[in-house]
């Protein structure tokens, strides 16, 4: 049971990093997160991303993504969100490949306690690393006091328009929960001192039953051969 849930606590972390990553990758790519919802409206088409917004194309006769003009002011909150977002993808990708490296190394060479040191010691830098992510992201949602959300000056909005979270906005959120608790289970990945002196001194009572199991059976063959040897010696002197 002990080893079914080491190993679960190894397997965890790289599929959950998996799941986080590519949700902050599709906030980061697509236009959506933020939405404008006018007075007396439930829903709204009119989208704005951390580095494009939804648009309406004629040509196309559908919504498409566009990139922001050069003209439009991008507050010292929008830019922090960008930078945010972009440390949370490089940080959260090398964790995952660190991960699964560090994964692999202790599967392929599970004899040495050198290797698998080595490898506990990556899988608890990914585990830092998966927090640092949690940290990253939720900076990003600063994104929603900048003048993206605030003051969308491309969008014909009203006075009285409600920026609201949309679909990016809330994949972070998301993210943020499966980061953490992949963080949570990479840093408790490693055998705590008490589970390894458990584990040790199970080791050490299974070795004294097999000793004492075998010391009768020796004595058993040397008094049978002690018998023997008298039985022989009796008939010789007969």
């Amino acid at each position: 049971m002990a080893t079914k849930c080491k190993r679960l606590r190894t397997a965890l972390p790289p599929v959950l990093s998996a799941a986080a990553l590519a949700l902050p990758t599709y906030a980061a790519v697509d236009c959506s997160f933020v939405k404008f919802v006018a007075p007396h409206e439930a829903e709204s088409r009119e989208e704005a991303g951390i580095w494009s917004y939804r648009w309406w194309d004629g040509t196309a006769g559908r919504y498409t993504c566009r990139a922001y003009p050069q003209t439009i002011h991008v507050d010292g909150r929008w830019k922090a969100a960008r930078g945010f977002s972009s440390l949370t993808l490089i940080f959260g990708g090398f964790a995952l490949a660190n991960m699964v490296f560090a994964a692999c190394r202790r599967r392929c060479c599970k004899s040495s306690r050198l290797c698998n040191v080595t490898a506990g010691k990556r899988i608890a830098t990914s585990g830092i690393l998966y927090t640092v992510c949690v940290i990253c992201s939720s900076l990003s949602l600063v994104f929603v006091k900048s003048n993206a959300c605030q003051h969308n000056t491309i969008f014909n909005l009203m006075r009285d328009h409600r920026c609201e979270l949309s679909a990016g906005a809330k994949a972070t959120y998301v993210a943020m929960v499966l980061w953490f608790v992949a963080a949570m289970l990479a840093l408790c990945a490693e055998d705590g001192p008490g589970e390894r002196r458990a584990c040790s001194d199970d080791g050490a009572l299974e070795a004294a039953d097999s000793n004492s199991a075998t010391e009768p059976l020796i004595q058993d063959v040397i008094f049978e051969c002690e018998q023997s040897t008298y039985s022989a010696g009796q008939d010789g002197e007969e």
